[in-house]
């Protein structure tokens, strides 16, 4: 289904990157859970990161939250339209984790940020900031 191979049960939009989306978050948290850090750099967190930054347009513009610039290695993705209010740079990963609430506020407030990064923080996770910090070797 993944592949294009054959369809979905039902059809459900974007169901392929959901799915992609999942399993990559989910790969990590086994990884940082076994203590065993690596595919990092995989197809699978690309598709995540975009997929979760499509997402936080949407919760950025129902909020009327000014579009957030991200930067990671030699990319640069605008979350949403318009002028960014502020730009968060580093690590493709750590973004990504960031991204799926695998960072808490305090760590998210710890990256590199241009701007105030205070009305993005709460919106910056898919489900909101965890309570205690994650680290991940």
């Amino acid at each position: 289904m993944i592949r294009g191979e054959q369809p979905f049960p039902r059809p459900v939009p974007f169901g392929d990157a959901i799915v992609v989306t999942d399993l990559a978050v989910h790969a990590q948290d086994v990884r940082g859970a076994l203590e065993r850090p690596g595919d990092r750099a995989s197809a699978g967190v690309s598709v995540a990161l975009a997929s979760y930054a499509a997402a936080l347009a949407l919760r950025l513009g129902m909020r009327g939250v000014p579009p957030l610039r991200l930067r990671y290695g030699e990319k640069e993705r605008m979350v949403g339209e318009g002028a960014p209010g502020a730009t968060l740079s580093g690590d493709r990963f750590e973004i990504f984790r960031a991204l799926a609430g695998r960072r808490s506020a305090a760590q998210m407030l710890a990256m590199d940020w241009e701007g105030d990064p205070t009305p993005y923080v709460e919106l910056v996770p898919a489900y909101g900031p965890p309570d205690e910090p994650l680290v991940e070797g």
